[in-house]
């Protein structure tokens, strides 16, 4: 069975495995960018932050200029959960970028809970920032 037909059935560990196979199976090549993200995407469910981060910060140099817009959005939106779950503050200011607002900003609309996510046009790089307060359950 292919990786990603494990993807879709939510069987994260089982997909994880074909990636590595089909990772240790293209060494010689190189590994497609498509081998990377799914072995991200099976970390990041599987909530394996630490191997994510190591993952994320192997191959961010070299998504910037192959993946598209959407992939290395996801890619970012990625690496930045796997950082602040392990804590990796400073790793953040390389791939995430704070957007700039005027002393007296306008107000953003209002996405209750949800946070706003913002590409820049040069460089591409994901701003995410919340739109309120997290509260307490």
């Amino acid at each position: 069975m292919q990786a990603d037909w494990y993807e879709k059935l939510g069987s994260w560990e089982q997909a994880l495995s074909a990636y590595e196979i089909q990772e240790a199976a293209a060494m010689a090549g190189g590994i497609e960018n498509t081998t990377i993200l799914g072995q991200m995407r099976c970390l990041h469910n599987l909530g394996r932050w630490m191997p994510l981060h190591d993952l994320f910060l192997l191959h961010w140099e070299g998504f910037q200029s192959s993946l598209s817009r959407s992939e290395l959005q996801a890619a970012s939106t990625m690496g930045c959960w796997a950082a602040l779950a392990t804590g990796q503050w400073t790793d953040i200011a390389g791939f995430v970028e704070v957007p700039h607002f005027p002393a007296s900003p306008t107000p953003l609309p209002q996405a209750p809970g949800r946070p706003t996510c913002v590409l820049s046009p040069a460089p591409v790089r994901s701003h995410c920032f919340a739109t309120r307060p997290f509260e307490r359950v």
